[in-house]
C-alpha cells in the first residue's frame, strides 16, 4: 500500500469522525440556543428579522415610449427587444414617430 493510499484512508476516517462530532455538537448547540430563546423570550423573528430575511424586491416594469408606428395597423414599438414582424426587414426610419405624427394622433 502506497503512502498516498494510507493518507487517503486516514482522511476518510477523519472525515467520518468530523461528521459524527459535528452532529453531536450540533444537537448540544441547538439545545443551548433553544434554552436561551426560552430564557429571554426571543422569537425567530427577533433573531432573523423579516425585513432582512424574506423581503424580495419586485422589479417594476417600466414602459418605454413608442419610437416606431406601423401606419397600417397603428401598432407601436419602443425599439427595445425583438423587432415586430411589421417592421422587420424594412427601413426603421420609415416608421419613426415624429412630433408631427404624435400631434395628429393626440387629436383622435
Amino acid at each position: 500500500m502506497s503512502n498516498l493510499d494510507k493518507l487517503l484512508q486516514q482522511y476518510e476516517l477523519l472525515q467520518k469522525e468530523i461528521d459524527t462530532a459535528r452532529k453531536q455538537e450540533r444537537r448540544v448547540k441547538i439545545k443551548d440556543v433553544r434554552a436561551l430563546l426560552d430564557k429571554y423570550s426571543l422569537t425567530a423573528e427577533d433573531i432573523f428579522p423579516q425585513s432582512k430575511m424574506t423581503v424580495t424586491t419586485t422589479r417594476v416594469k417600466s414602459t418605454r415610449p413608442a419610437k416606431y408606428r406601423d401606419p397600417e395597423s397603428g401598432k407601436t414599438w419602443s425599439g427595445a427587444g425583438r423587432a415586430p414582424l411589421w417592421i422587420r426587414d424594412r427601413n426603421y426610419s420609415d416608421f419613426l414617430i415624429t412630433d408631427s405624427n404624435t400631434s395628429s394622433d393626440s387629436a383622435n
